[in-house]
């Protein structure tokens, strides 16, 4: 055997390439300080954010937090649960009159 030829060598250097670019983006992005998932990032070894609390208050008064596990089946800082929440607790919680959370509120 004479060596590697040229095409072989092309082709492990474009696989090279491809290998070191996604294993890099993901572990720059997964250390990049945010505490949010990262597009182009690993998913499951992305830093996770904190689950925001709803607090919903009734028409008596009280006010009931909403159990985001009873809702999600896995709460993720990636999901635009501030547009979805809130309209769904108003549907679903009885006597529901507002919702706050941390970002806003919404009048039902």
């Amino acid at each position: 055997m004479q060596g590697w030829r040229w095409n072989v060598k092309v082709a492990s250097a474009i696989t090279a390439l491809f290998l070191v670019v996604q294993l890099t983006i993901p572990t720059v992005l997964l250390f990049a300080g945010d505490d949010r998932s990262q597009r182009f990032g690993w998913q499951m070894f992305s830093k996770p954010a904190p689950a925001p609390t709803y607090v919903v208050t009734v028409s008596t008064g009280e006010q009931v937090t909403i159990d985001l596990f009873a809702v999600l089946a896995r709460p993720r800082g990636d999901l635009p649960l501030d547009d979805l929440i809130p309209p769904h607790a108003c549907a679903t919680v009885p006597g529901a009159v507002r919702v706050i959370w941390e970002g806003g509120s919404l009048e039902c």
